[in-house]
C-alpha cells in the first residue's frame, strides 16, 4: 500500500496527494493489527474497534475501553509498523530502480499501462516450485 508514495519519493523526489487513500488504508490496517489482532507491544489483547461512522461527532460521544497511555502506545505501534514497512518498500524499489524508472517514463508518457506493457517493463515473475507452495502434510501438522 505504501509503494506508490515510496515510488514518488524515489523516482520523482517529490510527494504528492496521489497516495492518500493508500496511506489511509495502510494506517487503518496497521491499527487493526495492533488493536484487534494483538500484533503490537500491547501483546495478546483486543481493544474496541474504531470503525468509521457517518455521523459527525459520533467518535466524541463514544468512550474507549482503554487509557490515554494505551492510546499513545497504539499510535506508536502503528507509526512503527508504517515506518518499518515504508523503509522495506523503499529498499525494494531502490533495488529495482531501473524497472521503476522505465515504469515512471511509461506512465508519464501514457498515464496508463496495460498488462502487456507492464510485463515488458518489469519482466515476468518467477513462481516458486510447487513443493514450496504446498508444504508436506507433516510440516502442516508440525506447525499446529
Amino acid at each position: 500500500m505504501l509503494g506508490g508514495r515510496a515510488a514518488e519519493e524515489i523516482a520523482l523526489n517529490d510527494i504528492t496527494t496521489g497516495a492518500e487513500n493508500d496511506l489511509v488504508e495502510a494506517t487503518r490496517l496497521a491499527r487493526r493489527m495492533i488493536t484487534r489482532w494483538g500484533m503490537g507491544s500491547l501483546g495478546l489483547m483486543a481493544l474496541s474497534a474504531d470503525e468509521e461512522q457517518p455521523f459527525l461527532g459520533y467518535e466524541l460521544s463514544q468512550s474507549r475501553d482503554y487509557s490515554e497511555e494505551t492510546a499513545a502506545r497504539i499510535d506508536q505501534d502503528v507509526q512503527h509498523i508504517l515506518q518499518e514497512r515504508y523503509q522495506t518498500v523503499k529498499n525494494l524499489l531502490t533495488e529495482a530502480r531501473q524497472q521503476l524508472d522505465r515504469l515512471v517514463q511509461a506512465l508519464l508518457q501514457d498515464e496508463m499501462v496495460d498488462q502487456d506493457t507492464l510485463l515488458k517493463i518489469l519482466g515476468g515473475r518467477m513462481l516458486a516450485p510447487s513443493s514450496e507452495l504446498s508444504p508436506p502434510v507433516d510440516a502442516v501438522h508440525a506447525r499446529q
